[in-house]
């Protein structure tokens, strides 16, 4: 799911190159802050499906970038 995650920050990353606007240049930022190491990001909810296997959950912050870029229509 992280690895998820990460794949889709960078898509948003590089489909912002595209839009024009406020909004979006806010949200590039975001993102540029979280790739900084200048947002601290909590840490990723974990979740036991069995089998000895564990997965991990993006933190709510990475989330939140994905969730507000599908709102934008970016992805």
């Amino acid at each position: 799911m992280i690895y998820d995650a990460i794949a889709d920050v960078e898509r948003i990353f590089r489909a912002l190159a595209t839009c024009h606007g406020q909004q979006y240049r806010a949200l590039e930022r975001r993102i540029e802050r979280l790739l900084d190491g200048e947002t601290k990001l909590s840490d990723p909810a974990t979740h036991y499906i069995g089998a000895g296997r564990i997965v991990f959950e993006p933190s709510p912050e990475i989330k939140s970038i994905i969730c507000d870029a599908r709102d934008m229509g970016v992805i």
